[in-house]
């Protein structure tokens, strides 16, 4: 899932250069696969820049369960 972090860490340096806001709280992932997918897996969202390392500013990105009684996910 490194890869997974260091990719999400483009998107957010993508949203902080153009001003742009990733909500945390708001943000959601989902996993598809044909069988059942038990992996504990830890995304995160750094809003530090290059040159800071402030823990308020890396959240986590909670997973999609079928037990969150979520309508719908756009």
């Amino acid at each position: 899932m490194d890869t997974v972090n260091k990719e999400f860490k483009k998107i957010c340096e993508f949203f902080r250069i153009n001003r742009l806001v990733l909500h945390p709280d708001k943000t959601k992932f989902i996993i598809f696969s044909c069988s059942t997918f038990n992996q504990d897996i830890r995304i995160v969202c750094n809003n530090n820049n290059d040159d800071q390392n402030l823990a308020k500013n890396i959240s986590i990105i909670s997973r999609v369960q079928a037990t969150d009684g979520v309508p719908a996910i756009k």
